[in-house]
């Protein structure tokens, strides 16, 4: 099993004001912080080793996993003083990672099956694989174009009709993907999806089950009754 990156830097505001004095991977659910779910969920699927990427909060995020053991080997790899984005984070955290690994959202609780998603990355043979929902506007605003199995166009910013799609909170990459970015600058995840669905180097794994995300307060409530209704199932 690959290796996975948990995005776990962002000041989360639209959060505010619950994260105001914690950083969102420790928003509690049903008595814990919520890492401890998604960190519970990823050895459930063989995942046995994580690098957080971490910024915002970063002293309070590491010094909770050093009072827990969660069976798996959790590295760090921190921004620094000037916040790197989700992109420049994944790049800085390369060294640990490896030549392919997976990136996982910090507020994404995903059933998904990880090991099928790595075994199509590498029968792809490209530098990104992109998981994907058919969404149909139900969650979040779509963001997505596939047809006929393949990405046609990805834009967070300008959804057109034809997207149904949403990028679902994980990823696969080569970290030869980063190469053409310059180290220690910040910018979003988004520029290398982009570059790699222009050099047709993204290739596609659709999930089934829908996500689940705290990134919002609606997604915060939808994720603690999900959760609640799974407590007991989740080790």
């Amino acid at each position: 099993m690959l290796p996975v990156a948990i995005l776990s830097g962002g000041f989360a505001r639209r959060l505010y004001p619950v994260t105001q004095n914690i950083p969102k991977s420790l928003v509690e659910i049903h008595g814990r912080p919520f890492l401890a779910w998604q960190l519970s969920l990823l050895r459930k699927y063989g995942v046995t080793r994580v690098v957080l990427c971490l910024g915002h909060y970063s002293e309070m995020i590491k010094q909770f996993i050093a009072n827990e053991d969660f069976g798996l080997e959790v590295l760090f790899s921190e921004d620094g003083a000037t916040p790197l984005g989700t992109g420049g984070a994944i790049q800085k955290a390369t060294p640990l990672l490896g030549e392919q690994f997976m990136v996982l959202n910090g507020d994404s609780y995903l059933e998904v099956n990880y090991s099928d998603v790595c075994s199509a990355f590498i029968k792809s043979q490209k530098h990104g694989l992109m998981t994907i929902y058919k969404n149909l506007n139900s969650h979040e605003n779509s963001n997505i174009e596939f047809r006929d199995g393949v990405i046609k166009n990805y834009d967070k910013k300008v959804p057109t009709k034809r997207m149904e799609y949403i990028d679902f909170g994980l990823s696969v990459f080569s970290s030869s993907a980063f190469d053409s970015q310059q180290p220690t600058t910040e910018y979003d995840l988004s520029v290398i999806y982009e570059k790699l669905l222009a050099s047709q180097q993204l290739s596609s794994f659709e999930a089934k089950k829908r996500f689940f995300e705290i990134g919002s307060h609606q997604g915060l409530i939808e994720t603690t009754n999900y959760i609640g209704r799974l407590k007991g199932n989740v080790y």
